[in-house]
């Protein structure tokens, strides 16, 4: 059994900036689908790079909320 010595604070900051990554990338993909051509999935692209703007939202605040912590000193 392998035990890891990340604080909480980093693995916050790992998940933040995968969210910001995934949802970066899935909103790319779809909004370039969109200018290119327009199709009957028009309504699933633009749900799909919303949802990805929310996934960098929300990697963006945990990431900020992990800075935050350290920055404060805050440790669990």
């Amino acid at each position: 059994m392998t035990v890891t010595t990340k604080k909480p604070i980093e693995h916050t900051t790992l998940i933040g900036f995968g969210l910001i990554i995934t949802g970066g990338t899935l909103s790319i993909y779809h909004l370039r689908h969109l200018m290119k051509s327009k199709s009957d999935r028009t309504g699933l692209r633009i749900a799909a790079a919303i949802f990805g703007g929310l996934l960098i939202s929300m990697g963006a605040n945990l990431c900020a909320d992990a800075i935050h912590d350290k920055v404060t000193g805050f440790n669990i």
